[in-house]
């Protein structure tokens, strides 16, 4: 069994890397007030390739040690409910689908739906990767990530390559997205960065337990105030329970920001109109275990992009 090192998981490598991730919309950008002739390419968050390389599906999935019930209120026991909680402990794939409706806000004018995405997350954990071999033996782990959204109309929830912006004036062109990554969860800590502030917490409700991570954003020249609100919900009596090792999970997002965040809007920073994104989705284990719409929608589409134990 794999032993999580003492210096731990490095929370703010996990929730950024990972939290902005599944926050982030993928738009193409439209050209202009005109619409869009050409099928565009589809936004890619820069730096992150397509697919997975060979090497981290070729990796030993990390097994870790729950030796326990976890004690939450310690840093430790945190860590590790947070990580069962969103993947898993015991080398095993975590399938994420998530349905998220994207809303405009604009100025004195009624908000209206956008349009609907519908996401595929595959993640998994190995216990160190091709460009971490003097760590390996230490334990450390690496994330892997292959995400996969498709485009849906707000209100048929059928598959859509266009969509109109009244509030922008414009056409945009949409398209299917794709990307990976692999990231160390344990490395030193990235640098601080001042404008931005989380707070992640845990409470009991119910039969639940609930994890809730607040990312506020300080607004810059070249960066509109933005804040957004992630919330894992599990069963806390399976979450202490050592042996129960396949938890299934429920999230739910939040965000609220001014629309020049997104460049494809192709507003200025000080454009009042405002993009509230919400989110709902579930991990599961098994493929068989997904949404029929995710099967349909995206699997039988992009078999090639789900990594499959």
């Amino acid at each position: 069994m794999t032993q999580l090192p003492a210096s731990g998981i490095n929370r703010r490598t996990l929730l950024a890397g990972v939290g902005g991730l599944i926050s982030g919309a993928a738009f193409a950008r439209g050209q202009a007030d005109d619409p869009q002739t050409g099928a565009s390419e589809a936004y890619t968050p820069a730096g992150f390739p397509h697919a997975l390389p060979a090497e981290a599906l070729e990796e030993p999935l990390a097994t870790l040690e729950q030796p326990g019930a976890l004690d939450l209120d310690d840093p430790q026991g945190l860590r590790l409910a947070r990580i069962k909680t969103s993947f898993s402990l015991n080398g095993d794939y975590a399938y994420s689908a998530y349905m998220t409706r994207h809303f405009v806000m604009p100025p004195d004018r009624t908000p209206y739906p956008l349009v609907n995405e519908l996401e595929l997350n595959v993640s998994f954990l190995t216990t160190g990767g091709p460009e971490f071999r003097e760590e390996y033996e230490q334990g450390k782990l690496m994330l892997h990530g292959s995400y996969t959204r498709a485009f849906l109309d707000a209100t048929t929830l059928r598959p859509v390559d266009t969509i109109e912006v009244p509030a922008m004036n414009r056409e945009l062109t949409l398209a299917p997205t794709q990307f990976a990554l692999s990231i160390p969860m344990d490395l030193a800590p990235v640098p601080h960065d001042p404008t931005l502030t989380e707070d992640l917490r845990w409470y009991r409700f119910g039969d639940d337990v609930h994890f809730t991570n607040i990312a506020l954003f300080t607004p810059t020249e070249s960066r509109p105030p933005r804040m957004d609100t992630s919330v894992w919900q599990v069963k806390h009596a399976h979450l202490m329970d050592p042996a129960h090792l396949r938890l299934k999970a429920s999230y739910s997002f939040t965000a609220s920001s001014y629309a020049a965040l997104y460049a494809w809007t192709g507003l200025d920073v000080d454009d009042p109109t405002r993009i509230v994104t919400s989110k709902a989705g579930i991990k599961v284990h098994t493929i068989e275990e997904l949404p029929a719409l995710v099967r349909e929608r995206i699997l039988a589409k992009h078999p090639e992009r789900v990594p499959r134990k």
